[in-house]
């Protein structure tokens, strides 16, 4: 199964993909970081219109839930025509992909865009606009908004959503990951 978080810069995306990762030892995929490699070696100023991003994007995901069982993937892909050569060429080859959507108003976005610092915070913000005006897809299953929450409330949101994905999934070893994490998660929230 291949669970991808989606959504704007700020929303959590890799929050939550962490805190996954913590709760279950499933493993990520950061398609970010391989397009801001590709950047850097072809100049391309937005990578996800790359024919190469976008095969990476479609394969990677699937080899690797292929081979481990499960993969979390954290990436903003909001544009309908990238979204529909990757996400949805995934879903139409029946591989098992949820996506959850995490949104947040303009105003988080860019606090928590500004706060985490970093070499795309300029980027993000310039490109923050044409993100939120794509809105939340339609199609995508599980929409979680991350307004107002801290990182133990997101834990607890993920947590809550995911869990019953990956007992679903056939994926028990996980779930019994998860359970005996869930006291401690509890008492994050509290």
């Amino acid at each position: 199964m291949i669970i991808w978080f989606n959504g704007c810069p700020g929303a959590g995306k890799t929050s939550a993909a962490e805190v996954l990762h913590g709760l279950t030892g499933v493993h990520t995929i950061n398609l970010e970081k391989i397009g801001r490699m590709l950047q850097r070696f072809t100049g391309v100023d937005d990578y996800q219109y790359s024919a190469i991003w976008q095969t990476i994007a479609r394969r990677a995901p699937v080899s690797m839930a292929r081979l481990f069982g499960h993969v979390v993937v954290d990436m903003t892909l909001l544009d309908p025509g990238v979204r529909l050569r990757t996400i949805d060429v995934i879903k139409d080859a029946d591989e098992k992909l949820v996506e959850i959507f995490l949104h947040a108003d303009r105003e988080n976005l860019s606090s928590r865009i500004r706060d985490r610092g970093g070499v795309s915070v300029d980027w993000c913000l310039s490109n923050l606009e044409r993100f939120m005006a794509y809105g939340i897809p339609a199609c995508a299953e599980i929409v979680l908004v991350t307004d107002d929450l801290e990182l133990k409330d997101i834990r607890t949101v993920v947590a809550d959503a995911c869990t019953p994905l990956l007992s679903r999934s056939g994926s028990a070893n996980l779930a019994i990951r998860h359970s005996s994490l869930q006291e401690s998660i509890g008492g994050l929230s509290g």
